[in-house]
């Protein structure tokens, strides 16, 4: 909240000539108030009398900054500009009503100056009149001015009276306000005069404001929601504020709201807890201010005293024997807050007040203060809990201790400091992560020795079958993922995932050397639908240096193993279906010897026989039943066994074969007449609605353009009814000339020829043109369900 509302105008007199440069020895004789010295420089003309100086100011201007009267006659008489302005736009009057030069002010202002000029900041003589405690100055302003302009804003938004309050010019309030100044006026911010007596050192200006506006005035808000306390907190302002809650002035006490809330829903007591003064928090507490409102960031009033580790504004709360820990919206109280945000001295302080143990209250999610203590990585915030009976394995509503937190933040000393007090490193919270898989996750090589030291396990998997490699893969850190070790490195969670997988996932490129290097299977595919590779997700992050890197190491893709699989098994089952019908063919027709003169049959010979004699009992009956094949006798030789049996394949084949394509030739000509079938229909229906658009279409214009006619029509019957004297000149506009031209412009429209045999239509003037046509309404105002059920019988059509 900023309260700086004056700007360089407001300078110190004091200030003025110093910052001036490189001006005249006019400006310096008057500066030093020669009187000689001024008198010999005007009559010796060497300088021009107006002559201005870095700031645009007069030596005229400069005789009103050091009060003498003597100097501003001298340049007056010597003929100096009264309307002369400098470079922000202030007049001399302006100077001389700030500066308090009545004299100077009386004869500006007998002169003819114009007390409504506004400076570059929009203030006229009356705002600057409002900076001198002088009544008979501002009097004198008064006296020639408007009272409806009184109230009249600079660029600030704010009137004499804001000034007045602001420079506690009481008197200045009370003669503003018996002018017709409006006390509950506001400026840019939204702020009454009221608001800027916060600054002041008395109350002398509010006292005004009570008198003439009532004691309702106190709380007015300002845009902010503020009221005048919440300014006076602002600022600190202990005077006052003890001033006017002071309990002898009952009458103010009673009306002023020490509770009033801004748009936040903040009161005094949070400003003055947030801003870190006892004083005003003992005084307000003290007066009756209520310390259990919470605003909406669910906070109490001591609750930013911790947040900001304002001592002594605790001690001030506790003072008050206030025990109570109560809690924001999130169920946290106020020493959770402290120990997250790891404010030792604030954490102390609230425990040594203590009613009620540390383990009694717990947030929304069942923290307790030591897990907040873990989380803000205070180790002496986390002693004093202890020492004050913490429970050391407490769980949450998610079965996390304050180990876990610490583990998952990477404060190795506090996991140490836990273990040592007989924290527990193996209860799994609620997803089934152990200490060590949150530590995994933090990239903290410390903690992963401590947990190991202690003698965690390295590969318990979690309820998502992921041991804590598994998420230390998700980081480049190759110190980590040798901590931990290589023992499960192809483990696969519920997912399929492997720690290779999560490190291409992750772009880790130093991870995945590591783990090739140690033996990880470069081609294991997940679980889902596509049957993914580390190389398949490699292709899927777009990363050509995990690529190329998988490639040379050999990687496939899922879709290839899933080919080489499917190629692999094809050729196991014929080997099978060999080996079995070699043994089906020895137990049927045992084999007789052959002469050795005989040339024995190659391996693949019988395996072709085996093979389609098999085709032959148990494809070619079925199939094929006018098929005729005679068995060979048992006398043939082997030779001719073979040859007849494959003359029956080969014709067997064929017959396949030409069984396929005429399937095949059907097949595509069932396709080919259905989808040309579909097209014709599609056509068919486009054409038809194309069709009915059209039509609907001509019967909508044909119907809006009758309501048109008719309508207009009815206009100039009316029209020509009222002026029976004008019909002479209206006759070409009676309704028989109008029927035959709607007639004719209809015809025209739709291609009709009509040739009228007396009607010759002669050109109107445009002076002669009726008035009522710009009365007549546009066809969008128009509803055509009148002409579509006039002129188009379809009922079962709406529009």
């Amino acid at each position: 909240m900023s309260f700086t509302a004056t700007n360089s105008s407001h300078r110190s007199i004091s200030n003025l000539f110093s910052l001036e440069q490189n001006t005249s020895p006019l400006h310096d004789a008057v500066i030093s108030q020669d009187l000689p010295s001024l008198r010999q420089l005007l009559t010796s003309n060497s300088y021009d009398i107006d002559v201005l100086d870095e700031c645009g100011r007069t030596p005229l201007i400069y005789s009103i900054f050091v009060g003498s009267f003597v100097c501003f006659e001298l340049l007056l008489q010597s003929g100096s500009n009264i309307y002369i302005l400098d470079f922000d736009s202030k007049s001399p009057l302006h100077w001389a009503c700030q500066l308090g030069r009545l004299r100077i002010v009386k004869y500006l202002i007998s002169k003819g100056c114009d007390i409504y000029q506004k400076d570059s900041d929009c203030r006229t003589a009356l705002h600057h009149a409002t900076v001198q405690h002088l009544p008979k100055l501002l009097s004198m302003i008064l006296k020639n001015y408007d009272q409806s302009l009184i109230d009249q804003p600079d660029s600030l938004g704010m009137s004499a009276l804001h000034w007045s309050a602001y420079y506690n010019n009481s008197e200045a309030c009370r003669m503003l306000i018996r002018n017709r100044s409006i006390p509950s006026s506001v400026d840019n911010e939204g702020r009454t005069p009221i608001h800027l007596c916060a600054g002041n050192d008395d109350c002398s200006s509010i006292k005004v404001f009570l008198e003439f506006a009532g004691q309702t005035i106190l709380n007015l808000q300002d845009s902010q929601g503020c009221t005048l306390l919440h300014h006076i907190v602002a600022i600190q302002n202990v005077s006052l504020l003890s001033t006017i809650t002071n309990p002898q002035n009952s009458s103010w006490l009673m009306n002023l709201n020490l509770d009033s809330k801004d748009l936040q829903h903040r009161t005094p007591l949070h400003w003055a807890f947030a801003l870190g003064s006892s004083v005003i928090a003992g005084i307000l507490i003290s007066r009756g201010a209520d310390w259990k409102v919470i605003d909406d960031n669910g906070y109490l009033p001591l609750h930013y005293a911790i947040e900001r580790n304002f001592i002594d504004c605790i001690d001030c709360y506790f003072t008050f024997d206030f025990t109570d820990d109560l809690e924001d919206n999130n169920g946290r109280t106020c020493l959770m807050l402290s120990c997250q945000l790891g404010h030792h001295e604030s954490t102390r302080a609230i425990l040594e007040r203590r009613i009620s143990g540390v383990n009694g209250f717990s947030d929304k999610n069942g923290m307790s203060a030591l897990h907040f203590a873990s989380i803000g990585g205070n180790i002496n915030c986390l002693k004093l809990l202890l020492q004050y009976g913490a429970l050391v394995d407490m769980q949450d509503n998610h079965l996390r201790t304050s180990l876990s937190y610490a583990c998952e933040y990477g404060y190795a000393f506090i996991v140490e400091y836990l273990i040592n007090s007989g924290g527990l490193i193996d209860l799994p919270s609620i997803d089934g992560r152990l200490p060590i898989h949150y530590a995994a996750l933090t990239n903290s090589c410390s903690t992963i020795a401590f947990l190991i030291s202690k003698g965690n396990q390295l590969n318990t998997p979690d309820q998502m079958g992921r041991i804590p490699l598994h998420y230390a893969c998700t980081l480049d850190n190759v110190e980590l993922i040798t901590m931990l070790g290589f023992a499960q490195i192809n483990s696969q969670d519920l997912s399929g995932f492997t720690p290779l997988h999560w490190a291409v996932m992750h772009e880790n490129i130093h991870t995945i050397k590591i783990l090739v290097e140690n033996d990880a299977k470069i081609n294991v595919m997940d679980y889902s639908m596509q049957r993914r590779t580390p190389l398949d997700l490699s292709l899927f992050i777009e990363d050509r240096e995990i690529y190329s890197f998988l490639r040379y190491l050999g990687c496939v893709t899922g879709i290839e193993i899933q080919t080489l699989a499917v190629i692999e098994i094809q050729r196991f089952w014929r080997h099978i279906s060999r080996q079995r019908l070699k043994k089906n063919l020895r137990i049927t027709s045992p084999e007789k010897p052959v002469q050795k003169s005989r040339v024995q049959p190659s391996l693949r010979s019988i395996d072709s026989s085996l093979t389609n004699d098999v085709h032959k009992t148990n494809c070619d009956e079925k199939y094929f039943p006018n098929l005729e094949i005679h068995p060979q006798t048992t006398s043939q030789t082997g030779i001719s066994i073979s040859k007849s049996v494959d003359l029956q394949r080969v014709t067997l084949f064929h017959r396949k074969t030409e069984a396929a394509l005429i399937i095949q030739l059907f097949w595509r000509k069932y396709l080919r007449n259905k989808q040309l079938k579909s097209l014709h229909k599609v056509e068919h229906t486009t054409k038809q609605s194309e069709r009915l658009f059209e039509y609907f279409n001509r019967k909508r214009e044909m119907a809006a353009l009758t309501i048109q006619l008719a309508w207009r029509q009815f206009l100039r019957k009316k029209l020509l009814n009222i002026q029976i004297i004008k019909r002479k000149k209206l006759f070409q506009w009676s309704p028989g000339c109008l029927a035959i031209r709607q007639r004719l412009l209809i015809e025209q429209l739709y291609s009709q020829q009509f040739h009228p045999f007396y009607y010759t239509p002669s050109s109107i003037s445009r002076a002669d043109r009726p008035s009522f046509i710009k009365y007549i309404p546009s066809p969008a105002a128009l509803s055509f369900n009148f002409a579509i059920n006039q002129y188009c019988r379809v009922t079962d059509c709406h529009f």
